[in-house]
């Protein structure tokens, strides 16, 4: 007979969802941020306390378990979830399938118990497992990002306006959205001046010092349309950047919505509009 104990259900399937989460989105190129993967990892460690706690038996069902996979990666990411279930579904299956060949090498042990997995003594030939897959998948992402072309075309749509572009793929473009995580590109300041309406468009020393020049554009435009985004790059300290947030971007062809442009004060290398990150939210 197998004693399940709670908080070693919850913990142990908490922390393999995660993980497998997170490896999913690199494989995928879908993921969402730390944040949304938590949430819904979390639903899934409830849901295995849910099974072995309430009295339901369809909690067990196979369709049941498959609405709970989509379900998580819905909440995992709000675009291509479908990519990313997949991608999780294909890696539970492999974490399960090296387990059971660990096991029968004897190299390590696990309880389980309606198919889930529910003893934390021997947790780390789980996580072992379940790490060596998420380092797989990041290295699979970055070859493949770095195999592909360093210039895409980006479309940007703001209140009615559009700027098309090119932009410059690099791995250096860490900016990130501190509220949502999201990463954030970089445009330069000639091709931004297409997203702001006449009159409202920042000069080059409010580009520079952009707090000075947040009250004068906030007043004559939209709320919350402009942000201050914190960045430090190489050689030099710590700043500002002016940034806008965009009705619409489109990467290659795909499409997200909410996400912050950056305003370089400083010219970008010729031949390019923006500058713009490998996991530009997993469009590249």
């Amino acid at each position: 007979m197998t004693v399940v104990y709670l908080d070693s259900l919850f913990l142990l399937n908490l922390g393999l969802d995660a993980l497998l989460l997170r490896a999913a989105g690199q494989l995928s190129r879908a993921g969402g941020s730390w944040l949304r993967t938590l949430l819904a990892a979390l639903l899934g460690a409830l849901y295995a306390v849910g099974v072995f706690t309430l009295p339901w038996p369809w909690l067990n069902h196979p369709v049941t378990r498959l609405a709970l996979s989509m379900g998580m990666a819905r909440l995992c990411t709000r675009r291509r979830s479908g990519a990313l279930l997949g991608a999780f579904l294909l890696l539970a299956l492999s974490l399960a399938g090296a387990v059971v060949l660990m096991s029968a090498a004897g190299l390590g042990r696990m309880s389980h118990s309606s198919g889930l997995p529910v003893c934390a003594a021997d947790a780390r030939l789980l996580f072992l497992c379940a790490a060596g897959e998420y380092l797989v998948c990041c290295a699979v992402a970055a070859l493949t990002r770095r195999a592909g072309s360093a210039c895409v075309p980006v479309l940007l749509r703001c209140e009615g306006r559009s700027v098309l572009l090119q932009a410059m793929v690099d791995s250096g473009n860490l900016l990130r959205d501190p509220v949502t995580g999201a990463p954030v590109l970089v445009v330069s300041p000639e091709r931004a001046a297409g997203l702001f309406p006449p009159g409202v468009r920042p000069t080059e020393d409010e580009l520079r010092r952009p707090e000075t020049a947040l009250p004068r554009l906030s007043r004559l435009w939209s709320p919350g349309r402009l942000r201050l985004l914190p960045f430090q790059a190489v050689g030099r300290a710590q700043g500002l950047l002016l940034a806008v947030r965009l009705d619409r971007l489109e990467v290659g062809g795909r499409v997200c919505k909410g996400r912050l442009a950056a305003i370089s004060p400083d010219p970008l290398p010729e031949g390019y509009g923006a500058i713009i990150g490998t996991d530009e939210g997993g469009l590249l």
